[in-house]
């Protein structure tokens, strides 16, 4: 008995398992029937949607209303359809939406694209808009930002203004100044921006660093700069004690190439912390850098006058007397007074820790042979020195080198040749082993000595100097070039007495020897070299136009590609330093760097390239 009452309750309990299952199956079935079912509806309401077949559409819409989990999907397509077949409902409906969805984004500013680009009406979305939305987008910092990029992005930057001004309030401009930044600049409120930049360095909101990376571009625009440098100044005069304000301005002056207005600010900024002129210092460094030779000077000045007890003040005078002497030398004719007033600048420099006695000497003496024309007297003061101070061997070795060119002035070429063998034995494998050579073999070039000067270049060819190696191999082709021209070796001459000529600063005598020698040749290879002459002694004499003029040649005969990338890289140079034509300089150290990419020049074509498209000046 009791296993026929186990056996019939284990068939009951199969029973009832069996029911269970399928109970459960038929509920799921029926559940995905019915999910199934709303996404076809809302499926087929996009397609009437679509179709403009609005009150179809609404039937479908309307089905799925009211489920939380389609509403934000159908929501913008069921009010238009609303609007269109009930628009008496279409008010309540969206009122439904908001008290059912406070605090969902897609619901709150339905109204505001609903009242501004189906009804078009302007009262009711300004109503709207301050009344309620603005508000709603208040409530929390979040909020405030959404409710920014929405008006932005619906074209409506005065709404996007007001609540950013209310916002700031709320929550500091900390948070939203970015958005401030960009609203501003986007309407072209510029004393509006600028009082926004003063707060942001007043409250101290960003670094200085961090502010003008986000001005960078927009300060550019003239008007903006002005309107900045006035408030800026507004500040200045009634807190003077405030560092920023200044350094911050001359920022900007910087920025605007307006390098006297950035020398007052940072004099100022020196004196105000008692920083010794370091700022006005570092924007002498930054002239120099930049080729601003005439702003460096004021500013080395600047430091010397005002700062006299400065740690700069003798690294100031050092530079100041350096960029004199670029004047002295790139200024023809020279002007012998300046000559003398540079001279005695130097001597007294004497004391500076920054310049050596050795360096000095040398100096001096360069000036009295090459500028002053009088190679005896810096001859003297070379051997005197040797004979007065213990030369460390490396300025020693620099020095004879400079006594052998005063030699090579006077037309004395073998002293100069035994000076330079010297310091060939003593430094064999360093740059001024390596120069010395090169100046030997230029010395049996001017001679005569072809082949004792081809012995000379090809040790140099393998030089670790670039620079000393290209000149090897350019005097190498020369010779070549030459040679196989005219195997007696006459032309050659000329083009050494050309040179010579040249390296003893009598270029008049050189032009005219080049004139006489070009009627003679009929070698475009030839020819070039005489035209790349001409062009130094052009450049020599301040003659841009001439020099100009035989660089397009060179360039566009294109006899050879030795000298392609001067014509280039010195017409973009004369173009930016002498004619002050940006865009033609610009084009030449473009073509430069896309042409001949592997120039020695390229590096600093792009150093200039950058300075002329105003790129990362800080």
């Amino acid at each position: 008995m009791l296993t026929i009452e186990l056996k019939v309750e284990s068939r009951k309990l199969k029973v009832r398992s069996w029911f269970l299952g399928f109970l459960i199956l038929l509920i799921g079935t029926h559940l995905n029937v019915f999910a199934q079912t709303k996404a076809e509806k809302k499926e087929l309401a996009d397609e009437y949607f679509k179709r403009e077949n609005f009150q179809k559409a609404l039937e479908n819409y309307e089905d799925l209303a009211g489920d939380e989990n389609w509403d934000a999907q159908i929501f913008a397509k069921y009010i238009l359809c609303l609007d269109k077949i009930k628009p008496g409902k279409t008010e309540s409906v969206i009122k439904k939406y908001l008290k059912k969805y406070p605090n969902e984004q897609v619901y709150q500013t339905f109204q505001f694209s609903y009242l501004k680009n189906t009804k078009k009406d302007e009262k009711e979305l300004e109503k709207f808009t301050i009344g309620k939305l603005i508000p709603w987008f208040l409530k929390t910092g979040d909020r405030t930002k959404a409710g920014y990029t929405f008006f932005l992005e619906n074209n409506s930057s005065s709404y996007a203004g007001q609540l950013l001004e209310m916002g700031i309030k709320n929550y500091g401009l900390q948070l939203l100044w970015k958005e401030m930044f960009q609203i501003q600049l986007l309407e072209k409120k510029y004393a509006d921006l600028a009082v926004t930049i003063v707060r942001l360095l007043d409250e101290r909101v960003m670094d200085e660093t961090e502010l003008e990376i986000f001005l960078q571009e927009p300060i550019a625009q003239d008007e903006l700069a002005k309107k900045i440098q006035i408030e800026l100044l507004r500040q200045i005069q009634s807190r003077p004690n405030e560092p920023v304000f200044p350094s911050f301005l001359a920022w900007i002056y910087t920025q605007k190439k307006d390098f006297e207005g950035a020398l007052i600010q940072y004099k100022a900024l020196d004196m105000l912390q008692a920083s010794g002129g370091t700022l006005t210092f570092q924007l002498g460094e930054f002239a120099i850098n930049n080729d601003l030779n005439r702003v460096a000077i004021k500013c080395f000045e600047t430091v010397i006058q005002y700062f006299p007890a400065s740690q700069f003040r003798f690294l100031a005078q050092q530079k100041l007397v350096q960029l004199r002497e670029e004047v002295v030398k790139n200024t023809y004719p020279v002007k012998k007074e300046e000559v003398k007033e540079l001279i005695e600048e130097y001597n007294n420099l004497a004391m500076s820790q920054y310049l050596n006695a050795f360096d000095l000497t040398m100096k001096v003496a360069e000036l009295h042979g090459k500028y002053l024309n009088r190679p005896d007297t810096a001859i003297l003061i070379l051997e005197e020195s040797f004979k007065r101070m213990r030369w460390p061997s490396s300025f020693q070795n620099k020095a004879k080198v400079l006594l052998g060119d005063m030699y090579i002035l006077k037309d004395e070429p073998w002293e100069a040749s035994l000076l330079y063998g010297q310091v060939e034995k003593d430094e064999a494998e360093s740059l001024v082993g390596y120069e010395a050579k090169l100046k030997n073999a230029k010395v049996f070039y001017f001679k005569g000595e072809f082949e004792l000067c081809q012995e000379q270049l090809d040790v140099l060819k393998q030089s670790t100097s670039r620079d000393i190696s290209n000149d090897a191999i350019e005097l190498g082709l020369l010779l070549q070039d030459l040679l196989a021209e005219d195997t007696t070796g006459f032309f050659l001459s000329k083009f050494a007495d050309i040179d010579l000529l040249i390296f003893q600063g009598n270029y008049a005598a050189s032009i005219e020897q080049i004139e006489k020698l070009t009627i003679t040749i009929s070698n475009p290879i030839v020819l070039e070299k005489l035209k790349y002459r001409l062009f130094k002694n052009f450049e020599a004499t301040r003659q841009f136009d001439k020099a100009l003029e035989e660089l397009d040649q060179i360039y566009k005969t294109k006899a050879s590609h030795l000298y392609l990338d001067d014509a280039l890289f010195f017409s973009g140079i004369i173009q930016s330093e002498q004619k002050k034509n940006k865009e033609k300089a610009m084009e030449f150290f473009l073509s430069l760097i896309k042409e001949i990419p592997g120039s020695v020049y390229v590096a600093e074509a792009r150093k200039r390239l950058r300075i002329l498209r105003g790129d990362s000046v800080n």
